[in-house]
């Protein structure tokens, strides 16, 4: 970490930027209260006209929103985000699609005929598609909170 980025965080504890450079035109957040230099109303003696409140607190609205719409993209560009926060995740489930296949290879055994005996151990030969049933089965009832979708190829 660089210089700025350490006093960058500790100003601002659990709040890091990615680009604090771009903290530098903050100031430009100002701009909107500059007042024009040039003239200010397009009638000769303006103590005649009568004072309209709501034309100064419309202006001073603009003004302020202007001034938020600065700081807010000068905030994205320097990467603004919020560090060690915990995001709670509540759900209810898991959505999983089972893709089974049909094709006559299921019937075939698991293990090939000429499969050693190490293999099998106890175990009787057992078809592909028993053993695909009796896993689908297990699963499906492991997880009662998830929902499945079965596709079939």
């Amino acid at each position: 970490m660089t210089i700025v980025d350490d006093l960058v965080a500790a100003v601002t504890g659990a709040v890091r930027f990615d680009n604090p450079w771009w903290l530098m035109l903050l100031p430009l957040a100002l701009l909107p209260w500059w007042r024009s230099s040039g003239v200010r109303g397009v009638h000769p003696w303006t103590h005649l006209l009568p004072p309209d409140p709501l034309s100064r607190i419309i202006d001073l609205g603009c003004r302020a929103l202007a001034a938020m719409v600065i700081a807010t993209l000068v905030l994205v560009l320097a990467g603004l985000a919020r560090v060690g926060q915990p995001v709670e995740r509540i759900s209810t489930g898991a959505e999983i699609v089972i893709l089974l296949d049909r094709s006559r290879s299921m019937d075939e055994d698991l293990i090939a005929p000429g499969a050693s005996a190490a293999w099998l151990g106890n175990q009787p030969r057992r078809k592909k598609s028993e053993v695909a049933r009796q896993l689908r089965g297990e699963l499906v009832t492991a997880r009662t909170s998830d929902r499945f979708a079965m596709m079939l190829f």
